[in-house]
């Protein structure tokens, strides 16, 4: 593959401030898809979902990727399949390289059977942003979807798509217009496997090969992938039990479920502010610390809550105390419970807010990143392969509104960079034992490349703490990659912050046992 430079930074930055990704409008070999393809398989066997012409969900990559298993030794032991060609996909589940391997279905018949599944799991999810994984941990799959849809939104989506197919001269290949056919599992459960194992249940009872659609159907098919995919945990960011606009209820979740559908699940409410709420962070000129919510909002209904005797109550944090954080501290301890759960659980983790673009990324971009720091994955990638990785695949092709956001001042995507620097401590790393070293490189070759894309917007994030940012009219970009050379047999590696006379820059320890030592500067936004 070709190595990624700084200019791919940059050209990914420059589209994605013109334009939000859709999959349905993007040419079959995007050029940014394809490199993050090749990022991750650098590290990972990769299962591939096709979601060409946004079959699946327009918002989602046109091809997604799962990493399976980790390479052994760098060797890649097989090509990226899909779901079209091998029953391989979406049917080996968690537990791959750590524990018994779960193989659900034995016919290769079965692929269409799991490809039913998600199809119609997808409307019970809004936007039809269905549950996915995108990284997997110990053979434990890390999962993002948007929430849980409401009865209107489910029949209506449902209704549009089979007026599409109508127009376009017959069913969609990927649509179903019944539940999945019956997928009997029985044969291969194991007690050891699932989030769930005493109320763990045959397919047969989820789901009858011969109902109707219906909004109880698709929920039960949600649950089915989320049992299929061993995910234990659901992390929901939503600050209301349901939506609410214009007095019409436009999404629920999980713990409003009336019915108690995931009631076998942890579900684990971390109310944490939208989008709308970092605009505050701009006005306040970037400065994010003491920047408190406004809980007394009518709409806040929903409390932090915690599975009892679960991970998070092993931390040493007075969560009762949550509505007196501020937006730093809030992050760095809704951080901390969700690592905590990566590693003690042994099934996977679900992380949504609403339509899972935008405090969504912001979580899953910093598990990535903070996962990568401790050297657990994404082992071979380099701080601007990932910093290109985490920006194209959890933002960019997973449906961020960029350019709204700019335009809104509401600069999510920058607080994402922004926070890095809080979290380089010991306590946000889920390595039991790691050696830190606060000095830098003194030797080795340094790179300093500073990219200045001008649009009319000017951009939409800044970076500062203590410091007022310069007034500037261009979207300002600075990375250093620095290198110690001397430094081929050490197993510590470090990032340090860094101001500059025209820059403030944010950074994040990297505490992956690498040879090399990396210097941050990420994305910052200036504006008049």
């Amino acid at each position: 593959m070709n190595e990624t430079q700084i200019q791919d930074l940059l050209e990914l930055l420059e589209t994605f401030e013109r334009k939000p990704y859709e999959s349905c409008f993007t040419e079959t070999d995007d050029p940014t898809l394809r490199k993050c393809e090749e990022l991750f398989q650098l590290d990972y066997n990769l299962l591939e979902l096709d979601n060409l012409n946004g079959s699946l969900s327009t918002r989602y990559p046109s091809r997604i990727f799962i990493p399976d298993v980790e390479h052994k030794n760098g060797v890649n032991s097989h090509t990226t399949p899909t779901l079209y060609n091998s029953i391989h996909s979406f049917v080996t589940f968690a537990n791959t390289v750590y524990g018994h391997q779960n193989i659900i279905y034995e016919d290769a018949n079965d692929g269409s059977k799991i490809r039913d599944l998600i199809t119609f799991a997808k409307y019970a999810r809004c936007r039809q942003r269905f549950v996915v994984p995108v990284m997997i941990y110990k053979g434990k799959y890390i999962c993002r979807s948007a929430t849980i849809s409401v009865m209107p939104e489910t029949y209506g989506r449902k209704v549009f798509d089979l007026a599409y197919d109508c127009f376009n001269g017959g069913e969609n290949n990927h649509q179903a217009s019944t539940t999945p056919t019956n997928l009997n599992t029985s044969n291969n459960s194991n007690s050891n496997n699932g989030p769930n194992s005493n109320s763990e249940q045959s397919d047969e009872s989820l789901i009858n090969n011969t109902s109707p659609f219906s909004y109880d159907e698709v929920i039960k098919s949600d649950i089915q992938l989320l049992n299929a995919l061993n995910v234990g945990t659901i992390v929901d960011l939503m600050v209301e039990q349901r939506k609410v606009k214009y007095y019409v209820t436009v999404s629920s979740s999980e713990k409003a479920d009336p019915e108690n559908h995931y009631a076998d699940f942890n579900l684990v409410s971390l109310p944490y502010p939208g989008c709308e709420f970092f605009a505050k962070f701009r006005d306040n000129n970037y400065i994010a610390k003491n920047l408190h919510y406004n809980w007394k909002q009518s709409f806040n209904d929903a409390d932090l809550s915690l599975p009892k005797c679960g991970p998070a109550y092993d931390i040493d944090v007075n969560w009762f105390d949550y509505k007196k954080w501020d937006l730093v501290l809030m992050t760095q301890n809704y951080l901390k419970a969700i690592l905590k759960y990566i590693q003690e659980e042994n099934t996977g983790l679900l992380i949504h807010c609403i339509s899972g673009w935008d405090r969504t990324p912001l979580f899953v971009s910093l598990v990535r990143l903070s996962l990568w720091a401790d050297g657990l994955i994404h082992k071979s990638l380099n701080a601007v392969q990932m910093t290109y990785l985490t920006l194209a695949y959890d933002w960019y092709l997973f449906g961020h509104q960029l350019p709204d956001r700019l335009k809104r001042g509401e600069d999510i995507m920058f607080f994402c960079f922004h926070v890095l620097k809080y979290i380089t401590e010991d306590e946000f790393s889920i390595v039991e034992y790691r050696k830190r070293t606060k000095t830098t490189s003194s030797s080795g070759s340094s790179s300093v490349i500073i990219l200045k894309p001008t649009g009319e917007n000017g951009g939409g994030g800044g970076g500062g703490d203590d410091d007022s940012i310069k007034d500037s009219d261009e979207l300002d970009y600075i990375f250093n990659v620095d290198q110690d050379s001397n430094d081929s047999f050490s197993n510590v590696s470090n990032c340090d912050m860094s101001i500059t006379e025209n820059f403030y820059t944010s950074n994040i320890t990297s505490r992956s046992p690498n040879p090399k030592r990396y210097v941050f500067y990420f994305p910052i936004y200036h504006t008049k």
